[in-house]
């Protein structure tokens, strides 16, 4: 957990060393697996889907919430939900700070994000966001 600072600089990085590599890998690999497993079943689906329903889309977006709610349990993290949930259509605007945020606003709820144009050529995250 990172402690709480009120200063202009923040505090030192404190490597874990073997424990934190170990860590790493025991929740890594698994969200590897989730994430890249969920997105290979949305692009399936989303082959049978889209004669049919156009840009609907009435299956896929629930294949990237459960996998977003998977990633949050695996990350170790605690999904809380406060506010007016958004009946019909809508803008969810939100000026997240990490890509954990994306797999917590997916989770919450149905989004689709719009990604800056260079984000495309990104190794692995490129490839998640134009699908």
């Amino acid at each position: 957990m990172t402690p709480t600072w009120n200063g202009a600089d923040p505090p030192a990085f404190k490597p874990r060393g073997a424990a934190g590599a170990v860590r790493a890998m025991l929740r890594g690999v698994p969200l590897a697996v989730v994430v890249f497993g969920g997105l290979a079943l949305l692009l399936l689906v989303r082959l049978i889907e889209r004669p049919l329903f156009g840009m609907a889309r009435p299956w896929t977006p629930v294949i990237t919430q459960v996998v977003c709610r998977a990633a949050i349990r695996l990350l170790g993290l605690r999904l809380t939900i406060k506010g007016k949930v958004l009946r019909g259509e809508g803008s969810l605007v939100a000026n997240h700070s990490s890509w954990i945020d994306i797999f917590a606003l997916n989770a919450a709820a149905r989004v689709y994000f719009v990604a800056k144009d260079d984000v495309a050529g990104w190794p692995g995250i490129g490839w998640l966001a134009r699908a």
